[in-house]
């Protein structure tokens, strides 16, 4: 069984990230959105926005994939990215488990990186 970040339901419980929820309807351009979510980010949203998840982490899922250092597959061609952006409206991408295959010299507003601090 596969779970998200936020629990086992969907669609995503209140606060569970920035994805493409209803207020996606009031940009053009979005071919979609999650029903039953809404977020109030349109583009990217600030970091901590979202509830952390049970070992207090935040932003695990939505805003912007996150780039992970492992290749794909054993081609090397592929870098894997994870968490889905907030363009995301799909169930898949969002799953914890979910690895999506990215071209190193993606350069996108949907892809970026996670800096951690440690006290």
């Amino acid at each position: 069984r596969s779970i998200f970040p936020w629990g086992s339901g969907w669609p995503p419980i209140a606060r569970a990230g920035n994805f493409s929820g209803e207020e996606s309807r009031r940009t053009a351009g979005r071919a979609g959105f999650i029903p039953g979510y809404s977020d109030d980010a349109i583009g990217t949203a600030p970091v901590g926005g979202s509830l952390p998840n049970k070992f207090g982490l935040y932003d695990l899922a939505g805003n912007v994939e996150e780039w992970c250092s492992d290749w794909y597959d054993g081609t090397q061609r592929k870098r894997v990215a994870r968490g889905g952006s907030y363009e995301e409206r799909a169930v898949m991408p969002l799953y914890s488990s979910a690895r999506m295959a990215r071209t190193p010299t993606t350069a996108s507003d949907t892809i970026g990186f996670r800096v951690v601090l440690v006290p």
